[in-house]
């Protein structure tokens, strides 16, 4: 088994992901975590490619795979 790529993520990029997947738009996010709405969309590139995904939505259910233990997507 290969190691999870939700591991590499920062404290922060794993704050920002987990309320992506909570349904959270980037200005709420911004928001709660007192940064600007382009520091979120900056974090969100980078957790995209370090998951090596293209969009939030893939993003989302590599983390919640990773949160099940399942063997995230292919």
């Amino acid at each position: 088994m290969g190691t999870n790529p939700v591991d590499a993520l920062t404290e922060r990029e794993l704050e920002v992901l987990a309320m992506f997947s909570a349904g959270l738009a980037t200005k709420t996010i911004a928001s709660n975590l007192r940064i600007s709405p382009q520091t979120v969309r900056t974090h969100a590139r980078s957790i995209y490619r370090k998951l090596g995904v293209t969009n939030r939505v893939q993003a989302i259910l590599l983390y919640q795979d990773s949160a099940l233990g399942g063997p995230g997507i292919e």
